[in-house]
């Protein structure tokens, strides 16, 4: 039991010789000009982000207007009167007469 409070005691006394921790006095305007220079930061990779939303949902748009003109029109027929020029399908009965 003696031995215990011996290596406590040690350890207890070895904490008194311990300066006070010295703290630097231009440490907050340091962190104060970080958080100003992020948020400027912040703000560019903000309107970066909305320009390529923007691009990303026109290019949405367009694609998808392309594809449902593209299957709303007739191009079967199209597609069929091509095969007969080239004799592709000359012998074949179109569906769509």
């Amino acid at each position: 039991m003696k031995r215990a409070s011996d290596k406590i005691e040690k350890t207890l006394s070895s904490l008194d010789d311990l300066a006070r921790a010295q703290d630097n006095p231009f440490l907050f305007a340091k962190i104060q000009h970080r958080m100003q220079s992020n948020q400027t930061q912040t703000s560019a990779q903000k309107a970066w982000q909305v320009i390529g939303l923007s691009l990303t949902m026109i290019l949405l748009v367009l694609n998808i207007f392309t594809f449902w003109n593209h299957f709303n029109t007739k191009n079967e027929q199209s597609d069929l009167d091509l095969g007969t020029e080239l004799g592709i399908n000359s012998g074949v009965k179109s569906i769509y007469e």
